[in-house]
């Protein structure tokens, strides 16, 4: 997910990750999973806020021997509704 620098600190992030988080309910997901670049700050706190974890589990390969961050989010029907 990508938002345009003009348009952070907006909501716009939280929007998004609740329309698929509704969307995703009710095909019978029960999580939601992404990856992120580990040293990407702003984003980790963005989906952290969002109800993300970090996990173990091991991301993509990126240049070198560094991984991508898996995070992952739990979905139940009270965590699909914006509040």
């Amino acid at each position: 997910m990508w938002v345009d620098p003009a348009l952070r600190s907006r909501g716009v992030a939280t929007a998004l990750i609740t329309a698929i988080a509704r969307w995703a309910a009710s095909t019978g997901a029960t999580t939601l999973a992404l990856s992120v670049m580990p040293d990407n700050v702003a984003a980790r706190r963005t989906y952290e806020r969002n109800g993300f974890t970090a996990t173990d589990e091991p991301g993509d390969l990126l240049s070198g021997s560094q991984r991508e961050l898996v995070m992952l989010r739990g979905l139940s029907p009270e965590r699909t509704v914006s509040h």
